[in-house]
């Protein structure tokens, strides 16, 4: 008995070592290159979700307040009702959200990738669901208003109020993900309020007109 084989160790290359490192040199699920994986860091570089839920990033959520304000500042300026601003502004939301998913799917697709299809599409659409809660509030003010049956010009005029005030949310929160802290994380906020004043001001060129 050789001294390496005291303890029970089976000799290299005997069935111990099979037993030792299973599945050596194939891909288990779970892998890089295994059934189970998946875009790395999700759809398009976007971060990895946390759980089932991604981390809402702040810049979706600024492009979805925007959207949702100015699909509202063109059915207003349209003589729209309440209700019809209402389909307008999800309409258009739902576009652009199917648009950026439709994207993302496609730019996480690889050559040669095994990842399902479902699942790229089930993960880009986590992953820009950023958009539809940035636009979310806008729409809900709106709805809330229109069932109360508030005149249709407070109505649009509270909608502006409410996205400027959650563009400035949302400037904050761009600001402290990114680490900024004292006057400039103030700043930050005002930069993006300012994008609302710019939507409010859209909403009166087009109404003039």
């Amino acid at each position: 008995m050789h001294p390496e084989q005291a303890d029970g160790a089976a000799p290299e290359g005997g069935p111990g070592a099979a037993e030792a490192a299973p599945g050596t040199g194939q891909t288990g699920p779970g892998t890089a290159h295994g059934p189970q994986a998946g875009p790395a860091g999700g759809p398009a570089g976007g971060p990895a979700a946390h759980g089932h839920w991604p981390r809402l990033d702040s810049g979706g959520l600024l492009y979805g307040t925007i959207v949702s304000a100015a699909a509202l500042a063109v059915g207003a300026t349209r003589g729209e009702t309440a209700g019809g601003m209402f389909e307008t502004m999800v309409s258009t939301l739902l576009i652009y959200w199917f648009a950026h998913v439709y994207t993302a799917t496609v730019s996480a697709r690889t050559p040669g990738s095994t990842v399902p299809l479902h699942r790229l599409i089930a993960a880009s659409a986590r992953h820009e669901v950023s958009i539809l809660a940035g636009g979310l509030p806008a729409v809900l003010v709106l709805a809330i208003l229109s069932i109360a049956h508030v005149s249709l010009w407070v109505t649009v005029l509270s909608d502006v109020g409410t996205v400027i005030v959650v563009l400035a949310l949302d400037g904050l929160l761009a600001g402290l993900h990114a680490g900024t802290r004292g006057w400039r994380l103030g700043v930050e906020a005002g930069s993006a309020a300012v994008m609302g004043g710019l939507l409010a001001a859209l909403l009166v060129s087009l109404h003039k007109h």
